[in-house]
């Protein structure tokens, strides 16, 4: 079956009522307001609703997209920009690294073994997207919208003075493999688009790997660590410099992936995630829509840049590479040898100043990080189901009943909710604090865990379905600074209510794919700050 046969019976995403969003902006940020703040809220709302307020002008003009032919969901436009105008360094703002399992044939592997197959197992994917023939996503019975494959492999994230965009070449015939710093191009498939022979691709990486060389610490990629406007303009006049500049970037951005092999062992898997998620910024090329990321240890990871694919598209390929990672068969036959050749670039003192900083900088921000990988195997899912609670909700009423224990205070967290099921959905937030899960935390006791699950379980299906809030007034707020540039916010957007719903202590998502042994999301976190801001969680449920 077409990868894309349910893409045109697929629903677009609702586009909420504004009076419902209002009231549940009021209902599930008041448990964290004092009565004059809920007040306070109460008045900016009822104003934005009102005849004088701009809610109404707003809203019309989402349902204008939203009837739009042309467009497959009317938060896409709204929620790509906020992606790409986002000028943070990728890293620590918005990638995302997943440490992932080797399948049993792959464990024993070489280094060089284990990275040929990879390689040749990702081009087999890649050409089931190109066909159209790879399997369709399901939550339960509903298919999900395939779109981010096209975006998932062979893509790059361009720096830009404004903003930033994608270059995606999905035909492209050849990945990039960084060691020590050195980058190479390494040719996958012959002239005739066909995978070369798994002896030629190994014999070609040993090549790489066997090259005598120094590390090379003046590497251009640290400086796709830096915030993305000045790497916008250094990338410019690296461009400017030489013309031989411009081709070589074109080679490491048109590749189908980076492939990077660290030299690095770890003590334990703390130090190995954080290492993954943004250590050693020469040997790194972020603006890239997958990292490969492999050690002689074994380790293996992939990190990712997020603004065109989100964790369920990654979940896929993971899950895909866990059941298709085999051992090939080597070849006695004489191979010629194909070349293998160093991409480098020329630099003047600009640009070699540049990197040195963004190399400082990339160090301080990963010394800054805190990190530590909680491993819990006392009972999974299955026991959390036989008390009739939901494990996604146990886990989020855990983390509050925690905090509320240390800090006698529940904070505000966020927690992604997919809405593949919707013509071009991403995701929506989902507040997991609520009046039952606040009570339960005070004075725990089964029964009101039960309640609390149920509330969260009911805003996640809100969510999932469409019927968030976050999405909307972000939409709506977007659309105020497009159409009213002069004029100030609707106070809405300042009021205590808002500011305390959209304020995140902690990040969350749940990822579940087979082969994903753990997940990071980007949080740049600080050494001064309060124990409550620290923590960017992620878990997967077993």
């Amino acid at each position: 079956m077409n990868m894309y046969f349910y893409q045109k019976s697929l629903l677009k995403l609702p586009l909420p009522n504004l009076e419902q969003t209002c009231r549940k902006l009021m209902n599930w940020s008041e448990i964290m307001l004092s009565d004059f703040e809920i007040k306070l809220t109460r008045d900016d709302i009822n104003d934005f609703q009102s005849t004088r307020g701009m809610g109404s002008v707003l809203q019309n003009h989402l349902r204008d997209l939203s009837q739009d032919p042309k467009l497959n969901n009317w938060l896409e436009p709204f929620w790509s920009e906020s992606y790409l105008s986002n000028p943070s360094p990728l890293p620590t703002g918005s990638n995302v690294t997943f440490i992932l399992d080797k399948n049993p044939q792959m464990k024993y592997l070489s280094l060089p073994e284990c990275l040929t197959s990879l390689i040749i197992t990702l081009f087999e994917f890649n050409e089931l997207i190109l066909n159209e023939s790879l399997d369709i996503d399901y939550q339960k019975k509903q298919p999900l919208c395939m779109s981010q494959y096209k975006t998932l492999l062979s893509t790059t994230r361009i720096p830009g003075k404004i903003k930033d965009f994608h270059l995606t070449e999905a035909n492209t015939s050849h990945v990039i493999i960084i060691h020590h710093g050195h980058y190479y191009r390494l040719n996958v498939l012959d002239k005739n688009k066909n995978i070369l022979s798994y002896t030629a691709l190994q014999q070609n990486i040993m090549a790489i790997l066997n090259t005598p060389k120094t590390i090379n610490k003046l590497a251009i990629g640290t400086l796709t660590t830096l915030p993305r406007r000045k790497w916008a303009h250094l990338r410019s006049h690296l461009i400017n410099v030489s013309p031989q500049n411009e081709k070589n970037l074109h080679q490491i951005e048109s590749a189908l992936g980076v492939f990077i092999i660290d030299e690095k062992q770890f003590k334990n898997d703390s130090l190995m995630f954080k290492y993954f998620f943004c250590g050693d910024s020469y040997n790194r090329w972020y603006d890239k829509s997958l990292q490969f990321i492999l050690n002689e240890a074994g380790d293996f990871g992939i990190n990712y840049e997020h603004s065109g694919v989100d964790g369920t598209t990654l979940g896929h390929l993971v899950g895909y590479f866990y059941q298709n990672l085999r051992i090939f068969k080597t070849s006695s036959n004489i191979v010629k040898k194909t070349s293998v050749d160093e991409i480098t670039f020329n630099f003047d003192d600009l640009l070699k100043s540049a990197i040195k900083e963004a190399a400082t900088q990339s160090q301080e921000a990963y010394e800054n990080l805190a990190f530590e990988v909680l491993p819990f195997t006392d009972f999974g899912k299955e026991y959390i189901k036989t008390l009739k609670v939901s494990p996604d909700s146990f886990v989020q009423i855990g983390i509050q009943l925690a905090q509320y224990k240390i800090f006698q205070k529940v904070f505000n967290a966020y927690e992604s909710v997919m809405t593949k099921q919707f013509l071009g959905g991403r995701t929506e937030t989902m507040r997991p604090l609520t009046r039952e899960s606040l009570t339960f935390v005070k004075k725990p006791t089964l029964e009101r865990l039960r309640a609390a699950s149920l509330k969260h379980v009911e805003r996640i299906n809100k969510c999932k379905n469409g019927q968030g809030i976050e999405r909307h007034l972000f939409a709506l707020k977007k659309t105020h600074e497009k159409l009213f540039p002069l004029k100030p916010l609707p106070k809405i957007f300042s009021s205590p209510g808002y500011k305390s719903i959209t304020t995140d202590y902690f990040s969350t998502s749940t990822s579940s794919s087979s082969g994903t042994h753990f997940v990071h999301t980007s949080t740049l976190v600080f050494k001064n700050q309060t124990a409550a801001s620290l923590l960017s969680h992620s878990f997967s449920i077993i």
